[in-house]
């Protein structure tokens, strides 16, 4: 519901000059002991269509004409998308349109009654992530091969509460495999029935050709006795049924989410390959450079501090010059576009407060320092 209120309405508003005017509206239409049926309205004052393109209005990448394209962008697939959203429903989207009046986007839709009782304590507690800060605790890179753009919204939708789990999308199970052998994932939720390679053969050519352990969850929308065996028989760790059941989603992501230890090796391996890409280092050498920065940061970040207090911008500006230059060598970005902000300040005679940042610095030399001495 909340994609296809996106979708009209910002296709209402693009079409709509200024100053116009544009309409979302919900009303009661019918209603019995048990459900209700609601009428849902996106009206504008806009461009209007021509009674001739109305027909073929939802279809893909279907504008009223060229110009229009060329006019006010858009690929024309925003209609398309809510009109196959709104049957996945079991309804249908209409449309009234004048040129140089205005359209009018209305579909209907039922819903049962949801009575207060059904709304248990037991059933809320079964969500794992029941507060922003449990979703926030999940790290995850998700891999998702789905062809159909539809349920690739809707995925992308569930997940936007995750704000550490990072969505990548594959249409096929070919460029699954190309994904995954261009970047580290922890997870794969791949799709049964794909064009150009299908999630089972794509999941078994992970396994024996790439010789890869990630875990890979089966999306289906047909599971049935059975399906699981042949699942786990070509490779798959689990299977989600679609529509996607966020408890069971929740349950398969904490699973597999990454311990903090983790996430602090995985940085500083980033680090180290980093360094060896671009300056050629051994993993030995370049973890001897971490470490002595590791050392220097303990030292001269307490002298940084210092500096600020007493507002000696001379202090300041060498130090936060001389960490900025370690960290750069390093290709540390964050450590060092934090001191190069210090640095032109007080290159400028301004004290910064910096009291956000040396949390950042010292949650850095926490992470730095237990992953560097867990690595040698």
């Amino acid at each position: 519901m909340r994609q296809i209120k996106i979708n009209l309405l910002s296709n209402a508003i693009k079409f709509t000059p200024k100053f116009g005017e544009v309409t979302f509206s919900v009303s009661l239409l019918e209603e019995d002991a048990k459900s209700q049926t609601l009428l849902f309205s996106v009206a504008d004052s806009g461009i209007g269509i021509p009674e001739d393109k109305l027909k073929t209005i939802f279809k893909p990448f279907s504008q009223a004409d060229a110009s229009t394209t060329r006019k006010f962008g858009g690929t024309g697939l925003g209609l398309s998308i809510s009109s196959d959203l709104i049957k996945a429903f079991g309804s249908q989207l209409h449309v009234d349109s004048v040129v140089d009046q205005g359209s009018r986007f209305y579909f209907t839709m039922r819903f049962e009654i949801c009575e207060a009782s059904d709304l248990r304590e037991e059933d809320i507690r079964d969500t794992v992530c029941q507060k922003d800060e449990d979703c926030d605790k999940l790290h995850l890179e998700v891999l998702v091969a789905e062809d159909y753009d539809v349920n690739r919204m809707l995925i992308e939708s569930i997940f936007q509460k995750y704000k550490n789990i990072t969505l990548t999308f594959a249409v096929n199970g070919k460029e699954a495999i190309e994904q995954l052998q261009q970047k580290a994932y922890d997870l794969v939720l791949m799709d049964i029935n794909m064009p150009v390679l299908n999630g089972r053969d794509a999941t078994q050519y992970i396994r024996q050709k790439l010789q890869m352990d990630l875990p890979i969850v089966a999306l289906t929308a047909n599971a049935s006795e059975g399906d699981r065996e042949k699942f786990l028989a070509c490779g798959m760790n689990n299977y989600l049924t679609k529509p996607i059941d966020v408890k069971a989603l929740e349950n398969i992501l904490c699973k597999y989410s990454k311990t903090e230890t983790e996430l602090n090796s995985r940085y500083v391996t980033t680090l180290l390959e980093r360094l060896k890409s671009k300056v050629g280092l051994g993993e030995a050498v370049s973890l001897k450079l971490l470490r002595t920065f590791v050392d220097s940061l303990k030292e001269l970040i307490p002298e940084l501090q210092e500096a600020l207090e007493v507002k000696n911008t001379q202090r300041v500006y060498t130090t936060a010059h001389k960490l900025k230059g370690a960290a750069s060598a390093l290709y540390i970005d964050d450590i060092s576009e934090i001191m190069q902000k210090i640095e032109q300040a007080a290159h400028n005679g301004i004290i910064l407060d910096t009291k956000e940042d040396m949390q950042r610095i010292y949650a850095y030399i926490k992470i730095l320092d237990a992953a560097v001495e867990k690595i040698i």
